[in-house]
């Protein structure tokens, strides 16, 4: 942001050094993002290659400007050869060090707090070997808590009491219901057609159960569960 912000300041009437400077580095931003594209085509090459000339020719002026500063340094030298790299090798990510930038940290710290900093290699290979070790044994373990645990939530659920009711589907046992006549229960229910009638058609019912005949007053006395 403050290179492309700078564009307004550092103008070639106003810095010339300063101007050649930003246009240096945005030609290298250029490169940077031709070389981190993730699918290539021979347009997006060559555009890259040509990019790279450019890069090279603004880099002699300002080392016309600058003799005793030094660009022979790593980032400057790749872009020279990574276009061939690409055409043999495919895109950059393929092979760049960017995915494994976070996975040195460990082997920093094990250098810095368990090793004599003298032959380290032997040293750094012993402990990385035994960080490997605890890892799989640390998630051979969480499998392990993982099927312990499922195991004995199975085992609660199938030994959770099933509720029976006792009785059948019309009648069950359950906590006792204050008694009513059958006079009173007529009337509670008297919008109710199912309880039309209701002394005859219980009487009936169970005179037809009993084998006998089974007669019932208005002042009978019943308990509704509900």
């Amino acid at each position: 942001v403050i290179i492309f912000a700078s564009e307004d300041v550092l103008t070639a009437e106003e810095s010339e050094r300063g101007f050649l400077l930003l246009e240096l580095m945005r030609s290298y931003l250029e490169l940077d993002m031709f070389a981190s594209l993730t699918v290539h085509t021979e347009e997006t090459l060559q555009a890259g290659e040509e990019e790279m000339l450019r890069f090279e020719k603004i880099l002699h002026k300002y080392m016309e400007l600058y003799p005793d500063k030094s660009w022979n340094f790593p980032k400057a030298h790749t872009h020279r050869h990574v276009w061939d790299d690409i055409r043999r090798k495919g895109a950059t990510r393929n092979y760049n060090t960017k995915p494994n930038e976070k996975a040195h940290r460990i082997l920093k710290l094990f250098y810095q707090l368990h090793t004599n900093f003298k032959n380290v290699i032997p040293q750094l290979l012993k402990l990385n070997e035994a960080d490997l070790a605890h890892h799989f044994i640390r998630a051979a373990l969480d499998l392990l808590d993982a099927s312990v645990a499922e195991s004995l939530n199975k085992e609660s659920t199938d030994l959770e009491p099933v509720k029976q009711i006792i009785g059948t589907e019309h009648v069950s046992l359950g906590s006792p219901s204050p008694s009513m006549t059958i006079a009173t229960l007529e009337a509670t229910f008297s919008s109710d057609l199912a309880f039309k009638d209701f002394r005859k058609k219980l009487g009936r019912s169970l005179s037809n159960r009993l084998g006998s005949q089974v007669r019932l007053q208005q002042n009978h006395q019943v308990i509704l569960n509900l």
